[in-house]
């Protein structure tokens, strides 16, 4: 199943759900080992924004368009969303059930429209969650995601293209 998830996670990001939450650390611990990509892995338990804003600065994964002593929580998270589209690395975040959904949709979302808007053959940032079960997330992001005009694509079918979700139970 390692060997799916690897493979699937080349095209796509990767939603691991099911079994309990020391076999979904372990399945990621096994997939991490065979995968040779600079990785950043939040710690558990994320649960609101403030939590992913002290993971992008502890890890710094955005890079600023200005010099300033600081930044602010907005800021940081504008630069860190054109990091998003910049950089090929693999971002690991763990037991997503308890964060604020709204920032979750909007965090995914962003993570999902850099796979949307690649360019054929352009290598971009992949991305690893895992959550207890799937919860409807799928639907929920299908709501957010904006879809051109002239896509013949559902949004489930949008979201699908670019989340996959790799159940352990099955």
């Amino acid at each position: 199943m390692v060997t799916k998830a690897i493979n699937l996670l080349f095209k796509k990001h990767v939603l691991i759900v099911g079994k309990s939450e020391t076999e979904r650390r372990s399945f990621i611990n096994d997939l991490l080992s065979k995968v040779n990509m600079e990785t950043f892995r939040s710690s558990l338990y994320m649960e609101n924004i403030d939590d992913y804003i002290n993971f992008i600065k502890r890890n710094k994964m955005y890079t600023s368009f200005y010099e300033a002593k600081s930044y602010s929580s907005d800021q940081i998270l504008d630069f860190h969303w054109s990091w998003i589209s910049e950089n090929s690395v693999l971002v690991v975040m763990e037991e997503l059930d308890g964060f604020e959904l709204k920032w979750k949709l909007e965090l995914l979302k962003d993570y999902l429209l850099a796979i949307e808007n690649r360019q054929k053959g352009q290598t971009t940032i992949k991305l690893v969650i895992s959550q207890q079960e799937e919860n409807g997330l799928i639907t929920k992001l299908a709501e957010v995601l904006p879809v051109k005009e002239q896509d013949k694509r559902t949004k489930e079918q949008v979201v699908l293209q670019s989340l996959a979700v790799v159940d352990l139970s099955e």
